[in-house]
């Protein structure tokens, strides 16, 4: 091989040895309970889904619950669900990434909007607190 075509092949081999190359974590974002328009999830869905390579929530679920099976089977390390949760001082949501098991990994509780979205600062704070939970650990050196 010679030219243009081996530095490509030597670059991508360098690349994936290096990790740089290494394929985004995969996320399921799932339904918010309370949430009859889903703006909750289609919010989160267009943070995440440039970072995160996203499957859909009918493949890893079933009857309408997360299915830890069918996820870990798709390569899915992480499935986000939440509950919207009326308060005096307005509402909040409730979201949840369950890992490896039922038990959630983390929850957080943001305050909802009056539209009843989420505001930048929460989805930046998801978005960055989820990368640092679902990244592969790093190979041993």
């Amino acid at each position: 091989m010679r030219g243009p075509g081996r530095l490509a092949f030597m670059a991508s081999a360098w690349l994936a040895a290096s990790g740089v190359a290494a394929a985004a974590p995969r996320l399921t974002v799932g339904p918010v309970r309370g949430d009859p328009r889903v703006a909750i999830p289609a919010q989160v869905a267009t943070a995440l889904c440039g970072t995160f390579e996203c499957v859909l929530w009918r493949e890893v679920s079933t009857r309408g619950r997360p299915d830890l099976v069918k996820a870990r089977a798709r390569g899915v390390g992480g499935v986000l669900t939440g509950v919207v949760q009326p308060g005096p001082a307005g509402a909040s949501v409730a979201l949840s990434v369950l890992t490896t098991s039922t038990r959630p990994a983390r929850t957080w509780t943001f305050p909802l909007t009056a539209a009843g979205t989420l505001r930048t600062a929460a989805l930046q704070q998801l978005e960055r607190e989820l990368k640092a939970l679902l990244a592969p650990p790093a190979p041993p050196r």
